[in-house]
């Protein structure tokens, strides 16, 4: 009887709690089942490239990532880079650093796309060719010390991202006198200075060991000194190339005023 009486009870609080609870409206249930569909939908990944398509080793590699429903939200994918065929340890987004490469290397990513408690299956990328990276001519330093007017000794700074060997060779001019060294990057040239005309406040200073820098008035008078009626150039321009063993070339050119015997700077 007792027994009978606690069940008796119990399902008359539980009718009870129902009548009390509020009835859930069309637009409620509507919004409930749409969250519900939209939390199972898997993140699948549609394609997987690397850009760029042509890297060098001075390339900074990104993996670009498609789902196959673009506009899904808070995905998180998550990168792993092999660099011939080995993965790449440390390295977990979806930037490359060009310092992991060098020529002739072989790039994949493999991307996992994760959304909520759901992954995709991982999608692997395309491979590329790490190409082969040209020198680079950082800087031409101008090596101080008691020196002759008019002669010049440059030192030539470059860096090959691939660790290749570096030469160096004069393009132009052939006929004044400039010495390279092609292995050292060590260059020395005289050059007699000229009769000068006006003397712009910059190369007053100059003369006085005062050097200042050219301004863009002082560059416009060099380059109207260019070569008209037969005249001489004002200025020369030496043709600097630094070449790879793979076949890389870069070209820098340094601009020597033949007035003063000075670099033209700016």
């Amino acid at each position: 009887m007792i027994r009978r009486l606690c069940h008796l009870t119990l399902a008359l609080i539980l009718l009870l709690g129902a009548c009390g609870k509020d009835e859930e409206t069309p637009q409620e249930r509507a919004e409930r089942g749409r969250r519900a569909q939209v939390e199972q939908v898997r993140p699948d990944i549609a394609r997987v490239v690397i850009e760029p398509a042509e890297p060098t080793s001075s390339s900074l590699l990104r993996a670009l990532t498609t789902l196959k429903i673009e506009r899904l939200q808070n995905v998180r994918f998550h990168h792993r880079w092999f660099v011939n065929d080995r993965e790449a340890q440390g390295i977990g987004g979806a930037v490359l650093q060009e310092s992991s490469c060098k020529s002739g290397d072989r790039v994949q990513c493999v991307v996992t796309a994760v959304r909520g408690r759901l992954s995709s299956r991982p999608v692997r990328s395309p491979r590329v060719t790490i190409l082969n990276s040209p020198p680079e001519i950082n800087k031409i330093l101008p090596l101080e010390g008691d020196r002759d007017p008019g002669r010049l000794v440059y030192q030539i700074v470059a860096v090959d991202h691939d660790g290749d060997e570096i030469r160096f060779n004069l393009r132009s001019p052939l006929d004044r006198g400039i010495l390279l060294d092609p292995v050292t990057g060590r260059m020395e040239c005289s050059l007699e200075p000229e009769p000068r005309g006006e003397h712009t406040d910059a190369e007053k200073h100059a003369e006085q060991g005062d050097p200042a820098p050219m301004t863009d008035i002082d560059l416009e008078r060099y380059y109207e000194r260019l070569s008209r009626d037969g005249e001489e150039l004002a200025f020369l321009e030496v043709v600097i190339e630094a070449s790879d063993t793979q076949g890389g070339r870069t070209i820098y050119t340094l601009a020597v005023d033949l007035e003063s015997g000075q670099e033209v700077t700016h």
